[in-house]
């Protein structure tokens, strides 16, 4: 209906789809609130929260305003332990909001085998809004975003600490979309397998000891990329300036001995020839001397038969 304001879920409160043909939460055309809200009140944590089968679409013709699964962590509230999973959501602004204000956290809670459907425009699959305390040490597995050939977010503002990351994709995406990008706030994101790691589109990571295991059969090959972490790098000694791992988009091709050759003779000092770098202090053309390198060759004798 026109007045539907969205559920809220309480502490330890599990919904679970025990019908095969499904369960479907249809929000009305236009509506631009919050599906489904989880959060811990004051110091009221949300524990053992979960939802375990459902659908989540907006009837008629998709405005594409609202946000389907909202976890909020206001001021002295938490969310703890909560598990979502079998979860599909369709034409969503935003599918999942993870959010945190003054000292509410989010923390060791699962996500997984979620299918989100973009409908081919900039949407968001899963946002992290950290304006508290953390968003830490949660798991997301099998996470399937479709994109549908639209420049959406995959994982937008990833932040905390110990996140980790397990064969989540985001699919059909345009050049200017993002698979995912890891803000300078977050610590110890892990990686593993995918394609959030640049596969079609952009990635981003500015955190610190993030770390990537993906095989690189979309874009680049990469096990273990962050130089914080591991100092692995590797290049192709055919080429000037293409490297892998450590090395990737950090070698160029320099010009060395940029100098002069000189030579000289006279009857006294003989005949020389010398070779000057060109090098200066702040240059890395040339070796890196304030010197001339010289050959001197005095008074030499010949003999002859």
């Amino acid at each position: 209906s026109g007045g539907f304001t969205g559920f809220t879920i309480p502490d330890n409160t599990r919904i679970k789809n025990v019908n095969m043909t499904g369960t479907y939460l249809i929000v009305p055309q236009g509506f631009s609130g919050v599906a489904i809200t989880v959060g811990g009140a004051g110091n009221n944590p949300a524990e053992t929260v979960g939802i375990d089968g459902i659908v989540i679409q907006e009837g008629g013709t998709p405005s594409k305003l609202w946000t389907g699964i909202k976890i909020a962590a206001p001021n002295g509230g938490s969310v703890i332990a909560a598990t979502f999973k079998n979860i599909e959501i369709a034409n969503a602004l935003v599918a999942f909001e993870l959010e945190t204000t003054g000292t509410g956290f989010i923390t060791n809670c699962v996500f997984r085998d979620i299918n989100i459907f973009m409908g081919g425009s900039t949407l968001t699959g899963f946002l992290f809004d950290e304006s508290g305390d953390q968003i830490s040490e949660n798991m997301f597995q099998n996470i399937n975003i479709e994109t549908n050939n639209g420049p959406g977010w995959g994982f937008k503002n990833v932040d905390g600490t110990g996140n980790i990351f397990i064969n989540c994709k985001v699919w059909d995406a345009t050049a200017t979309g993002t698979e995912m990008n890891i803000t300078s706030g977050a610590s110890g994101t892990t990686i593993i397998g995918g394609r959030l790691a640049g596969g079609s589109c952009h990635f981003i990571d500015d955190g610190v000891k993030t770390l990537i295991i993906d095989s690189g059969s979309i874009v680049t090959s990469r096990v273990i990329t962050t130089p914080d972490l591991a100092k692995i790098g590797w290049w192709d000694g055919a080429t000037f300036n293409n490297g892998n791992g450590l090395l990737a988009g950090r070698l160029t091709n320099i010009a060395v001995g940029t100098g002069a050759v000189t030579t000289a003779f006279d009857t006294t000092n003989g005949s020389y020839g010398g070779f000057a770098t060109g090098a200066t202090i702040n240059s890395i053309a040339g070796n890196r001397f304030s010197l001339t390198h010289l050959n001197r060759k005095l008074n030499a004798y010949f003999k002859t038969q």
